[in-house]
């Protein structure tokens, strides 16, 4: 500590030298005591932390490895897990549903190369690791499990302190990999209507409480209007109702509303997709 403060004070003597050189008389003395404040609110801060170690990767995962991420947490619902089921992911607790590709493509991203922010000396009741806030458990492949267990955000709600399985020190990491942790079932949940591949259709159908609008794949990228006429259908607006199918996602969920449906989507694959519109 002795080496510290006679560092900080050599340190003190450059930048007053500097000021001397560079800047006018009047201007000196408060940019010296400036540069004096925030000298000093840096020691401070590094005295109260402790010796801060950047940019140890302290977990690396290959995403296509982890079949199984258990979350345990103080929010309801207390526990939530995701597991691959063959190409796909499912939310198994607390229900059982398809999980949205997408958000679990995020969560299991944030596992490559997650790297510290800061390694602390030692645990402090601020960092909230005695009671943590979320526990993560990753399972993969091989059958190896992983624990990252997560305390109170820093005061910058940019960062977490964290304790990672066989790390021996506490570690600041980025919050994201929290705030995905505490994210809801639905959050997780795939909404996704109609889950379809489009080269697979042969066959789509539009059905209006007055009329029907059926069209029927003669070739790759070819469609033929069989009703209300017989003739060849718009391939492009056909090729973007197909694209556009499988990203409809409710906004809430209202089923009174479809119990006198305005018009009804079906697309023949295996099996055959059906939606309601209100």
């Amino acid at each position: 500590m002795a080496e510290a403060d006679a560092n900080l004070k050599i340190f003190f003597a450059c930048i007053r030298a500097l000021c001397a050189e560079v800047m006018p008389m009047r201007l000196r003395g408060a940019a010296f005591w400036f540069v004096v404040f925030v000298a000093l609110l840096a020691y401070v801060l590094w005295r109260e932390r402790g010796e801060v170690v950047q940019g140890k990767i302290v977990l690396n995962l290959n995403p296509d490895d982890i079949v199984k991420i258990e979350v345990q947490r103080q929010q309801n619902p207390k526990r939530l897990v995701l597991e691959r089921k063959g190409k796909n992911w499912w939310m198994t607790v607390p229900v059982k549903a398809p999980a949205d590709p997408t958000t679990v493509d995020g969560l299991l991203n944030r596992f490559k190369n997650l790297t510290t922010k800061a390694e602390l000396d030692e645990k402090k009741p601020e960092y909230g690791l005695a009671n943590p806030t979320v526990t993560l458990i990753v399972h993969d492949r091989r059958g190896r499990t992983y624990r990252i267990q997560f305390g109170n955000k820093t005061p910058d709600n940019m960062s977490a302190y964290a304790l990672v399985e066989g790390w021996q020190k506490p570690v600041v990491l980025t919050a994201w990999l929290l705030d995905d942790a505490n994210k809801t079932p639905d959050d997780f949940r795939d909404k996704r209507l109609l889950v379809f591949s489009k080269d697979r259709v042969t066959k789509l159908a539009l059905i209006y409480p007055d009329r029907r609008i059926v069209c029927e794949r003669k070739g790759k990228e070819e469609w033929q209007l069989t009703e209300p006429v017989r003739t060849a259908g718009d391939n492009a607006a056909i090729t973007m109702l197909l694209d556009r199918l499988p990203t409809c996602k409710p906004a809430n969920l209202s089923w009174s509303a479809l119990s006198k449906p305005n018009w009804s989507v079906t697309n023949w694959t295996n099996p055959a997709c059906k939606c309601n519109f209100g």
